[in-house]
């Protein structure tokens, strides 16, 4: 039966048409099959961390559901200075539209603050470097590379056990919109995971190892889509975190797998948050007809003590 319906449930998402809504709910149903894009669902009510108001509880189960926002009737340009774009009925135009960037970007501050929390959570198992670490503490430029910015990560960890034991990691943050996905690649995650890629395309192409006695370094990109997915290093990542956290409660009782279920739902529910504010500054900034420019006055006003002339 699972089986029929997935593929019923696939064959319905390619048989969408392939104009700007089509597109659209490809890529949001395709994300929705990621265990993690539904983890705010299960998430407790009762912690700060995982609480959601009705509001954003009710944002986001109308994505969830696929349903049409009502401030965005279908074919509605975008009201944006520089922008102009189509928009598409469920808001995902919210998350590329080039005016809402700023105010994206001052969200996806919260992002940082969840993962570093998380790390800060595994205890002895991870060591979480203050602020943000420089790239160039630990990597230098690769020969004929100029690089003149100073570029900070968003997290840095030194792990004490696994592969990268020992290891300075340093985490760049990436937040993709599941919209910017190729429809033809029919993968789920892939634009968290195409984030992910580019991230460590850039730095391996600018910077390499310091020599010894320098300790070892790498830079990783950690992908999250604004429908869920998240990319493949993230899982792991938050995978290794949880076995890396206290278990609660009596021995046996909270295995990794439920540890790992909870990062999920904070992952999940920040992102749920930070969807439901966008759109909300996105039916004010980009839905809403900008207030008309006053036209100039060209009749010069009379002086004081002068009469306006009559028409």
């Amino acid at each position: 039966m699972a089986a029929r319906s997935y593929e019923t449930l696939k064959g319905e998402v390619f048989a969408l048409p392939n104009n700007l809504e089509g597109k659209v709910r490809r890529e949001a149903l395709l994300a929705h099959e990621a265990k993690e894009s539904g983890a705010w669902m299960t998430a407790s009510p009762w912690t700060a961390d995982t609480k959601m108001s009705d509001w954003v509880f009710g944002a986001a189960s109308r994505a969830r559901l696929c349903i049409r926002m009502d401030e965005v009737p279908e074919g509605t340009k975008c009201q944006v200075k520089g922008c102009g774009r189509t928009m598409d009925t469920l808001g995902q135009h919210a998350f590329t539209c080039p005016g809402l960037r700023e105010f994206r970007s001052m969200q996806a501050a919260q992002h940082q603050r969840r993962l570093r929390g998380t790390t800060r959570a595994a205890g002895e198992g991870i060591i979480t470097l203050p602020d943000e670490p420089v790239v160039q503490t630990w990597m230098q430029p690769k020969a004929g590379r100029e690089v003149t910015v100073e570029k900070r990560a968003d997290v840095g960890i030194i792990p004490k056990n696994g592969q990268n034991a020992g290891t300075i990691v340093l985490i760049d943050l990436t937040l993709e919109a599941t919209s910017t996905a190729a429809k033809e690649s029919g993968n789920t995650g892939a634009a968290a995971q195409c984030g992910e890629s580019k991230k460590d395309q850039l730095y391996e192409r600018d910077y390499e190892r310091k020599p010894a006695p320098a300790p070892p370094a790498l830079v990783k990109g950690f992908g999250q889509e604004t429908g869920g997915p998240l990319g493949d290093f993230a899982k792991k990542f938050l995978r290794y975190c949880a076995e890396q956290t206290p278990p609660q409660g009596l021995p046996g009782h909270d295995p990794v797998g439920r540890r790992y279920g909870r990062i999920l739902e904070h992952f999940s529910v920040f992102l749920q948050r930070h969807r439901a504010l966008v759109q909300q500054q996105y039916i004010h900034q980009c839905c809403l007809p900008a207030p008309p420019e006053a036209e100039p006055n060209d009749a010069a006003a009379p002086e004081e003590g002068e009469e306006a002339p009559e028409e």
